[in-house]
């Protein structure tokens, strides 16, 4: 399911982007900030970021897991600080 909402967002956000370049009026960022299509790409980008940053929190996590098996200490230093 969630590749499918991602690869749904994928494509939108494609083609959000396709009708930027189109359209000379969608060029400017204050006319894209207050139009339909301005909020659908603030809402899908929000999203796609949410699903980026889960998938990064889940791999840190099995990274720090193996890295305590192998070592049998902590390696927090390792993989950085979240921000």
């Amino acid at each position: 399911m969630i590749y499918e909402q991602r690869n749904f967002l994928y494509y939108s956000m494609a083609e959000i982007i396709f009708r930027r370049i189109a359209t000379p009026w969608y060029h400017s960022d204050i006319v894209i900030r207050f139009s339909p299509l301005g909020r659908q790409q603030s809402k899908s980008l929000a999203v796609l970021h949410g699903l980026t940053r889960s998938v990064i929190r889940t791999r840190k996590q099995e990274l720090l897991v193996r890295s305590e098996h192998q070592t049998g200490e902590e390696n927090i230093e390792v993989l950085g600080e979240e921000r």
